[in-house]
């Protein structure tokens, strides 16, 4: 039975964890038997609580100074709630015990809320009409001092599906699908231009930032889920081998675009 790598969260400057509890050096350059408990564990739970993969509750952000946390809600009962696809991204503020709806004007999806490192923005996935499932999935910033917001991810004319931001909080790094393949892009929040990092027959997904380099998952055709470091000029290094075992007894067949 084949294993796919579900999630990635970073824990450390020493160690990622994907799903299920299994850790890994940063630094690795593969791993063929990657551990559960590296010799640290001890400390990162005295510093880090992980909530389990299976929850309901995935799309919290805290800000950067701790005081507020932003978070997606439906705010709808009965028939409405099950037709309507109208939800929204809402900030609660610790200090001051208030609730602000900072998309109550988009009628459509609003979901994933991430704050910059700097605390300076917010973005978030955004989609314009109400009840359509299948509309654009569009990247959104908003100026926390000023409440400007920009719809950024206008020159990729397709999903932006998972991102995260730049350690500078200049660049955003998404993967979208472009021709049938989900590759990994950087956006320039300076003029909201995109640049493709990644190219080839793959599918990435699930995209973390560690240092100067990005963690992603990547699958094809030929292989399954694995954990991969790509750099910002595009050369990957895999990590996991979850299934070289079974890939070793087979003999591939060759995939053509």
């Amino acid at each position: 039975m084949l294993i796919s790598v579900t999630s990635i969260v970073i824990i450390s400057q020493q160690y990622f964890l994907y799903s299920p509890a299994i850790f890994i050096p940063v630094n690795a350059k593969s791993i063929s038997a990657p551990t559960r408990q590296p010799p640290q564990i001890n400390n990162l739970i005295s510093q880090y609580i992980i909530l389990s993969f299976y929850g309901k509750c995935k799309q919290l952000a805290w800000n950067t100074t701790s005081d507020k946390v932003a978070y997606t809600c439906r705010k709808k009962t009965g028939l409405e709630y099950a037709i309507s696809t109208n939800s929204d991204i809402y900030v609660y503020d610790l200090n001051t015990k208030k609730t602000d709806n900072i998309t109550e004007e988009n009628k459509g999806y609003d979901t994933n809320p991430q704050y910059s490192p700097d605390g300076k923005y917010i973005a978030w996935q955004s989609m314009e009409r109400d009840g359509y499932e299948a509309d654009l999935n569009r990247l959104f910033i908003m100026n926390l001092e000023t409440g400007e917001k920009r719809f950024v991810s206008k020159a990729f004319e397709s999903n932006v599906d998972a991102f995260v931001w730049g350690a500078d909080a200049k660049m955003i790094y998404f993967t979208g699908v472009w021709h049938g393949e989900s590759q990994i892009y950087a956006l320039d929040l300076a003029n909201d231009s995109v640049k493709a990092i990644t190219s080839g027959m793959y599918d990435y997904e699930s995209v973390a930032l560690f240092g100067d380099k990005l963690i992603a998952k990547r699958h094809s055709m030929s292989m399954g889920d694995e954990i991969y470091t790509v750099a910002l000029d595009g050369s990957t290094t895999q990590l996991t081998q979850e299934n070289k075992q079974i890939y070793d007894q087979l003999e591939m067949g060759k995939v053509e675009g």
